[in-house]
Formats: C-alpha cells, sequence, structure tokens
C-alpha cells in the first residue's frame, strides 16, 4: 500500500510494531511528529486492542500537535467469519489506500 500510495505523491511510513511488551513508543511518536497524522491498522477487533492503546499513547503524548485524528482501519467487532468469507473481514491493501486517501489527503 505505501508503495502504491508513492507514487500519488503520498509518503507512507510503516512501523511494524514488532513487540506489544515492550513497545517502542519512541519510534512511532517520531514517526507521527513528521506528518502530524496516522493510521493504525491491525486485523483484531477494533475495540479494546493494541490500536486503542497505541491511539490513547499517541494522543496523550501528542495532544494539540496533531493536524487529523489518529484514525484506526481494523477488524471488526465480531466473530471472524469462516474462510469462505474471510475476504470481506481481512484488510486489504485496496482499503488501506482508500482510508488514506479519503481521510488524510485534506
Amino acid at each position: 500500500a505505501a508503495e502504491k500510495l508513492a507514487a500519488k505523491n503520498i509518503n507512507a511510513e510503516v512501523i511494524d510494531v514488532a513487540t506489544v511488551k515492550p513497545i517502542d513508543f519512541d519510534t512511532l511518536i517520531r514517526s507521527v511528529k513528521k506528518t502530524k497524522r496516522c493510521l493504525i491498522i491491525h486485523e483484531a477487533a477494533r475495540s479494546f486492542g493494541c490500536g486503542a492503546e497505541i491511539s490513547a499513547e499517541l494522543n496523550e503524548c501528542l495532544f494539540g500537535q496533531l493536524s487529523h485524528p489518529i484514525k484506526r482501519l481494523c477488524g471488526y467487532d465480531t466473530v471472524m467469519p469462516y474462510f469462505k468469507h474471510e475476504e470481506n473481514y481481512m484488510i486489504s491493501c485496496q482499503k488501506i489506500i482508500d482510508e488514506v486517501l479519503t481521510f488524510f489527503t485534506e
């Protein structure tokens, strides 16, 4: 998704959070400070997950410095569907691109 966005002159920095305990908030904060925007992507349910915790911490550390609210692109708050329908649940490259284009290109 980042490569396809770069072709549209949108430079997205991708940070793969390898561990959540401990989590490298310094790297996340430095990255978000560059653009003052953040899209958190994960396939787990939206509520009560790692994405919510990362969003909360970034909001506490960067309050007033962001140009947009932190956005989360996550799985749904429901049971994962059987394999025949999982493509409707999973986050695709196109969903990421669409989210960035509609929310962050103002």
